[in-house]
């Protein structure tokens, strides 16, 4: 028996974690309990049961020894694990990234049809027996029937010549298989969508100032731009048209930089493009008064536009909010722009949007702070607030409701214990299930001879000093977002 192992339960709540490679190119093609069998094997990997067993496996899944073995011999062939021993049972499991790095062996009596039309399709030049072995690599590894293969060699041979390069070809079958497309009829599909899109694509390269033809990229960039992101023709043009300068080209690459920022920004008609563009030197000026107010510089802003400052702004924040933000996190020693991202999600959750939010947020943050620091000096202590002070705070005002008289004079009974503020918050507790209200009602309860610390001054500012900021910035570490 081991000296040190996890117990039953630490292993019931551990997590068992499974690669992508499996769920995107192996669940969805094996057999009936097939994934059953692996995915519970996986977690018998990291489990150290002594029920690690065939006769386990098939009492717990309900699946036949024999059916079960037959599987694992299944996935051996996939490459995923390796059958050790048939009595007893031993099986290994493999690393996915080693499954995807091996070259198989195939059999080429199997693919003796489809290697006599390949190299029919592919004229330019003799197919190598290696580069067969990659074509039939890639048919078994995403299930792309051996004629919709064909059919994507060639479209690419059409497109780039009968002297077209096979990882070009094996890159667009993986890239098609990405999108579901493996049989036959997807491959039409594809085929005709991109016919469909002919005329529009001719518009977009004239927009762009070109007449050459479109590769095979640019097509499915085009298919990006109107399927995932829901762009019709004529927005795509008008963002050409916002974005290319007078006698020079746009390229497609650049393109769908800016069309992807728009979808990013929710920028969904030709009318917001227009507004937007022209409204973008305002925004540049704006982000360069951020930029200021963080204490950075950037030659060019267009990046901080796009990313932060048009995003903050479709938030709802007015921009006098932004720039208080920005000198928050500036005396909060916060000098980046993902920095100040985290704390404007946490002011947005929080609503506020305005300045003049904000200005009340931060004065209340403040006053309580300086509240709980009354506190603090009543119980004889001369630290910082810290987030513990806080919690115990906010739990004696507003779920307890005791006035704020109360609290110090219960602070008064508790400064001479070795745990002052748990001491206190254990008087009010007894005080609050008593109903107790007013300090001449906690005085029936307390020792006669006590006697409460008188304790002055209350702050209540918009001119906020550093450890104020400190205050403020250790209450917003506990918003989660």
């Amino acid at each position: 028996m081991g000296f040190c192992k996890f117990s039953a339960q630490s292993i019931i709540n551990n997590k068992t974690e499974v690669d992508n490679i499996f769920i995107n190119d192996f669940l969805p093609y094996a057999p009936e309990n097939a994934v059953k069998v692996y995915l519970y094997g996986l977690y018998k990997c990291s489990s150290s049961s002594y029920d690690n067993t065939i006769e386990s496996f098939s009492k717990v899944l309900k699946i036949p020894e024999d059916e079960i073995l037959e599987i694992y011999r299944f996935w051996e062939a996939e490459g995923l694990v390796q059958v050790i021993n048939s009595i007893p049972v031993e099986i290994r499991y493999m690393p996915l990234k080693n499954v995807v790095n091996n070259t198989k062996k195939y059999n080429v009596s199997k693919y003796g049809n489809f290697s006599d039309k390949a190299q029919e399709i592919i004229e330019g030049r003799m197919i190598s027996p290696n580069e067969y072995s990659e074509y039939f690599d890639t048919i078994e590894t995403f299930h792309i029937e051996p004629e919709a293969m064909l059919m994507i060699m060639k479209y690419c041979v059409n497109t780039k010549g009968g002297n077209v390069g096979y990882p070009y070809i094996i890159a667009v079958a993986k890239n098609w298989a990405y999108d579901g497309v493996r049989t036959v009829s997807d491959v039409e599909e594809r085929l005709i969508t991109y016919e469909q899109n002919s005329e529009e694509l001719k518009l977009v390269l004239k927009a762009l100032g070109t007449k050459r033809a479109v590769s095979i990229e640019e097509r499915e960039l085009y298919l990006k731009w109107t399927r995932e992101f829901g762009f019709e023709n004529n927005f795509i043009i008008e963002a050409i048209k916002q974005n290319k300068k007078p006698g020079s080209k746009l390229s497609f690459s650049k393109l769908d930089e800016i069309l992807t920022s728009y979808y990013e920004m929710k920028i969904s008609s030709p009318q917001e493009i227009e507004q937007f563009e022209s409204n973008r030197q305002n925004l540049i000026k704006f982000a360069k008064k951020v930029c200021k107010e963080l204490g950075l510089y950037y030659e060019s802003v267009d990046k901080i536009v796009e990313t932060y400052i048009s995003k903050w702004i479709a938030m709802g924040f007015s921009e006098g909010a932004i720039l208080k933000i920005a000198q928050y996190c500036f005396s909060c020693s916060i000098r980046k722009f993902e920095g100040m991202n985290d704390y404007v999600k946490k002011f947005y959750k929080l609503g506020l949007l305005t300045e003049e939010n904000l200005d009340d947020y931060f004065s209340k943050v403040i006053e309580e702070d300086q509240e709980i620091k009354e506190v603090l000096l009543a119980l004889g202590l001369s630290r910082a607030v810290n987030s513990y002070d806080r919690e115990f705070y906010k739990n004696w005002k507003y779920n307890w409701k005791m006035p704020k008289d109360v609290i110090l004079f219960g602070a008064s009974l508790s400064a001479d214990k070795a745990q002052p503020m748990k001491y206190l918050s254990g008087i009010l507790a007894n005080w609050h299930e008593k109903n107790v209200g007013t300090v001449d009602q906690a005085k029936n309860f307390a020792n006669p001879q006590s006697e409460e610390r008188k304790v002055d001054g209350k702050i209540k500012t918009r001119n906020y000093s550093k450890q104020d900021l400190n205050a403020l910035f250790d209450s917003l570490e506990e918003v989660e977002i």
